[in-house]
């Protein structure tokens, strides 16, 4: 009798882990998570000595612990695409990176989000095929683009970061379908994963997400923008696995063949929309709201905090409305661009973080 019980025990558990709703990774379960702790904390204000940048900037970056290097939406041939500011004074320290196809230059470079610690700027620009280490205060004093390395992109690359100076992971179309790569420095791919059990080509906008990654240890992350969910992607060994912060993420078949019309996008649930990270943490805007109402002020964000195991270390609350996210590791400040108005907001973590 003792021993049917067992049996019918474990094919009661089997049966309920075997009809639980799974996610949309492929071959990899998902944790759920919940933060150790949670707060709210305050922002200082951040002005550039060139206000003048204020509701231009799209993106933002810290390099090598003390320059701060701003994107901006629309430029001239005197200030170029990107500007560089001190992170200890403010004090603006020049532009670089003009717009163009001649040497130099490029067609809408896209910011990789690597650690602070990270000596040179990473860049990829899809238009040519081709990502960047940019050496940004030789790239200021010669008034020009200067390169401490350049990387040839596989063909129909998304996204991408550096692994190191001869390796490099892309988010790229594959046979019409999402796929995870890791490649050398030329583009002959090394490895080729397929994450999502519903990948076609036309899911990529919601399947869209953020990525950074720790060079140290080869993992890179995605923090998915329409699901509460975040991918972990060993390159080293192909290992895929995923934490999610709320049971939203079982919904994706749904929330995947729903975008049939602009209203029902609109109302879509925008998840996280900026990322950064440091050799310890991991740091994504997390907002929780539906894209109408995200074009609205005055909603605030949560910045999620994780290390690099998946836990939740800690869920900040703030007020200003936060997109992109930088880090500077060195004095353990986060820098996030509030996305409505278009300026930059300091938050000191020193005595949050463990």
């Amino acid at each position: 009798m003792r021993t049917f019980a067992r049996i019918f025990s474990v094919l009661l558990v089997l049966f309920f882990v075997s009809c639980s709703p799974s996610g949309i990774i492929d071959d990899a379960g998902v944790k759920m998570v919940r933060p150790e702790k949670q707060s709210e904390i305050e922002a200082e204000p951040f002005f550039p000595a060139d206000t003048s940048v204020v509701m231009q900037i799209s993106d933002l970056q810290v390099v090598s612990d003390t320059i701060l290097v701003v994107q901006m939406q629309s430029w001239d041939d005197e200030y170029g695409m990107l500007r560089a500011y001190s992170t200890r004074s403010g004090d603006y320290l020049g532009p670089f990176l003009r717009e163009g196809r001649g040497p130099g230059e490029m067609l809408r470079p896209h910011i990789a989000k690597m650690r602070s610690g990270y000596d040179c700027l990473c860049v990829n620009e899809n238009a040519t095929g081709q990502a960047f280490l940019i050496d940004v205060l030789g790239s200021i004093s010669n008034r020009r683009a200067s390169y401490a390395g350049r990387f040839r992109l596989p063909d129909q690359t998304l996204d991408w970061l550096p692994l190191s100076e001869k390796e490099q992971f892309c988010l790229s179309i594959r046979s019409g379908f999402v796929c995870y790569l890791t490649a050398n420095s030329e583009g002959a791919v090394r490895r080729e994963i397929k994450p999502f059990k519903k990948g076609g080509e036309q899911y990529i906008t919601q399947l869209s997400g953020l990525f950074t990654c720790n060079e140290s240890t080869g993992e890179t992350i995605e923090c998915l923008q329409f699901l509460p969910q975040i991918i972990f992607f060993d390159t080293r060994t192909g290992e895929l696995r995923s934490i999610a912060v709320s049971k939203d993420y079982q919904k994706w078949e749904s929330i995947l063949d729903g975008w049939t019309n602009v209203e029902a996008i609109m109302n879509s649930i925008q998840y996280y929309a900026g990322i950064c990270s440091s050799s310890e943490y991991i740091f994504a805007t997390y907002t929780g709201i539906s894209l109408k109402e995200m074009q609205q002020p005055g909603h605030g964000v949560r910045i999620h905090v994780f290390d690099w195991s998946g836990e939740f270390v800690c869920s900040l609350r703030v007020g200003e409305d936060l997109g992109m996210l930088t880090y500077d590791e060195r004095d353990r400040r986060l820098y996030g661009l509030d996305r409505i108005q278009g300026r930059i907001y300091r938050y000191d973590l020193s005595g949050i973080l463990p």
